[in-house]
């Protein structure tokens, strides 16, 4: 089961780094990216640790919205941060749509993890 979630956290780290390098307009990088986050830190969660997968995506939904929490009230800004790296790890700039792509990650996630299908199953018998 970890080796499946270090397939989906090797490709949509390849996928994270294609669209921060090489993708252009604010559905590639501000839309589609905020998703694949979610998606990453999904996989690493239960790569390592969280079980049953579900856990794991409600672990990434709830740091992306910290993260975005974080950007409302301009804590890079707030904290006078001025290195690159974070300030492009935490962000300095909110969005309603971000939390739109970061529940539609969270979806994804659900599915991924066999927890969508497992509900629907259950429903059916």
């Amino acid at each position: 089961m970890k080796r499946k979630f270090l397939f989906i956290f090797m490709g949509s780290l390849i996928v994270v780094f294609g669209i921060g390098f090489y993708a252009e307009g604010a559905f590639w990088r501000g839309f589609l990216g905020d998703v694949m986050i979610v998606v990453l830190l999904f996989s690493f969660f239960n790569m390592i640790v969280i079980q049953p997968a579900w856990r794991g995506a409600i672990a990434a939904l709830i740091l992306s919205f910290v993260v975005e929490t974080f950007q409302y009230f301009h804590l890079v800004d707030f904290l006078g941060i001025e290195n690159k790296f974070i300030r492009i790890v935490i962000g300095t700039h909110f969005d309603w749509l971000d939390i739109l792509a970061y529940t539609l990650g969270f979806l994804i996630c659900l599915v991924i993890g066999g927890e969508y299908k497992a509900s629907i199953i259950q429903e059916v018998k």
